[in-house]
């Protein structure tokens, strides 16, 4: 019993972040300017859903337990990986419908630094992750 709260309880926080991770593409795209930071930081995000979606599989047919535990802990990787995707996320979400907002949306606003600073915070997790599915210990 307790190994299948643990399956449910990561496989819900899979299941969010990779939800979270398709907003945040959503908004990325809707930007203009800024072609390549944009595209960097979109692949990035798309490279770790789809190790997240690997590590989840895997996880289901596995049972990978500790692993599952380790991510999915309080203050954990999941959890510092949400934080981004959800600052990202409320960066770049027009706030409102006027026509300013929506002249805002589109307009890329990062700095060349923040971007690298994200898209290599995103790459250090999709590292972990990676790591987490080749590994059975973190």
């Amino acid at each position: 019993m307790e190994a299948a709260a643990t399956w449910i309880a990561f496989a819900a926080s899979v299941g969010t972040i990779l939800q979270l991770s398709g907003e945040v593409i959503k908004y990325i795209e809707a930007a203009t300017e800024a072609v390549d930071e944009r595209q960097s930081l979109r692949n990035r995000i798309i490279a770790t859903s789809d190790v997240l979606r690997l590590l989840e599989t895997r996880a289901k047919l596995d049972g990978r337990k500790p692993i599952m535990n380790a991510l999915n802990a309080p203050h954990g990787p999941f959890d510092q990986f949400r934080a981004i995707l959800e600052t990202l996320k409320e960066d770049l979400r027009p706030a409102g419908t006027s026509t300013v907002r929506l002249a805002e949306r589109v307009t890329w606003y990062f700095s060349q630094h923040k971007v690298n600073k994200m898209v290599s915070a995103i790459e250090h997790f999709k590292t972990l992750f990676s790591l987490a599915l080749q590994n059975e210990t973190l």
